[in-house]
């Protein structure tokens, strides 16, 4: 670990250096002027998506996916920053046709198994409204972002504000939270549902990040993150994460979209008050999202991943104690888990789209894991979106989902909801 720090900081500096020749009192620029360098650097192609979680990803020099600016506010006697206050007011109503457990997202994981009180619940909740402070301006540094956003999704059930990111980013560097180099947040699909696949990455998680321009089609970002052991833990004994995380990828973006590997390195452990249990944890992720065409905004997106020890990045598996479990002989080992998703969404005309999504999702018991311990889940949604404005969408949306335990008992829901979104300001 001591190497994998010196040789983040050697990056570091040497990204620093590279840049040294720039002249120490920068140009007091607007942002909109200091884009202009911008041809040769890799650009994402912007994401069509109701959420725009997409917004909040931290990007190379800090281009932003819409170079336009819209929303941006100069701010006087600020030398050329620019605030934006961005986000959406979100109602969703939701009916269940089966006991589907997690009320406000779709978890097939907690899909109660083998009977229980039939609940068929109907509820509203405004948990996804979103509300974002963006600050950007030019530096000594380069281009600097600021950025920090919240959601409702409060502790258990209840509505209240949760961050979800707070970070500042410049020459590459960023300090604070945000989301994490494993997953790919451009390859996510459209989903009406906040939670989405059961197989998806999904993690903000605090870290220091570098991200390095290759070249105009390569990317590299590393970060050392908070870590957290995720075990099913025998009596007494509470979870330890003596290391921090490392996670890192390579992206390579292309005409027709982009792919991207992400891996993940981990130390999960656990005390008993006797002795320290610890085992090493990795993942692999491979996304890629793969357009039709020139005149077309259709695409299919893709994501398979396969991993011991990295139940807290995976939706359906966080919080379930499934990052790793007690063997046979008792000794902690990490749980392999492998799945992935396919998704393809489709534009109907400039008004409605479509999106459909199926994913499986798989753990490879261990002996010291019972009867009841999670094993398999699978997931397809469809829907449909009406954005008859720029600032209004309007989703309805089928979602199925199967969940089966370690015995080979299993169970099933579908889920029906609608999503109604006001966005801040045109393109939010």
């Amino acid at each position: 670990m001591k190497r994998l720090l010196i040789a983040l900081a050697l990056t570091v500096m040497l990204g620093r250096a590279a840049g040294a020749q720039q002249p120490e009192n920068v140009k007091q620029d607007s942002i909109k002027s200091a884009q202009q360098d911008t041809t040769k650097k890799v650009t994402t192609k912007p994401r069509e998506s109701m959420d725009k979680k997409e917004v909040a990803a931290p990007r190379v020099d800090n281009i932003p996916l819409n170079p336009d600016a819209k929303g941006f506010v100069t701010l006087p006697g600020t030398g050329g920053a620019e605030f934006r206050l961005g986000g959406y007011v979100r109602l969703d109503m939701i009916r269940d046709l089966d006991p589907a457990g997690a009320a406000d997202l779709f978890v097939p994981s907690t899909i109660p198994i083998g009977g229980g009180p039939d609940t068929k619940n109907f509820n509203l909740h405004v948990r996804q409204t979103r509300m974002s402070f963006e600050l950007r301006r030019p530096s000594a540094m380069g281009r600097m972002r600021a950025y920090l956003e919240f959601d409702l999704y409060g502790p258990g059930t209840s509505t209240a504000l949760h961050l979800r990111h707070a970070y500042v980013q410049a020459a590459n560097l960023l300090v604070g939270q945000t989301y994490s180099p494993f997953m790919d947040i451009d390859a996510f699909p459209n989903t009406v549902d906040f939670e989405g696949p059961n197989s998806a990455s999904y993690i903000t998680v605090p870290e220091i990040q570098y991200t390095r321009a290759i070249n105009d089609k390569w990317t590299f970002q590393i970060a050392l993150a908070q870590p957290s052991s995720d075990v099913t833990l025998p009596g007494g004994a509470v979870p330890v994460s003596p290391l921090p995380d490392l996670a890192f990828h390579p992206r390579y973006e292309a005409d027709w979209g982009h792919a991207q590997l992400g891996v993940v390195l981990r130390d999960i452990g656990y005390d008993d008050g006797n002795t320290q249990a610890r085992t090493f944890g990795f993942g692999l992720q491979g996304s890629a999202v793969i357009g039709l065409g020139k005149n077309t905004r259709d695409v299919f997106q893709l994501d398979g991943m396969y991993g011991q020890g990295i139940g807290r990045y995976i939706n359906d598996l966080v919080g379930f104690g499934l990052d790793a479990a007690q063997d046979g002989a008792g000794d902690i080992t990490a749980l392999p888990a492998f799945g992935g998703y396919v998704g393809f969404q489709h534009f109907w005309n400039d008004k409605w789209s479509s999106q459909v999504v199926a994913s499986i999702l798989q753990v490879d018991n261990s002996a010291g894991q019972g009867p009841t311990a999670f094993h398999q889940t699978k997931y397809l949604s469809v829907n449909a979106v009406y954005s008859p404005t720029s600032v209004f969408s309007l989703g309805l949306e089928v979602l199925y989902g199967d969940n089966e335990q370690n015995d080979g008992e299993s169970d099933h829901a579908t889920r029906l909801q609608a999503g109604f979104q006001f966005y801040f300001y045109d393109g939010s």
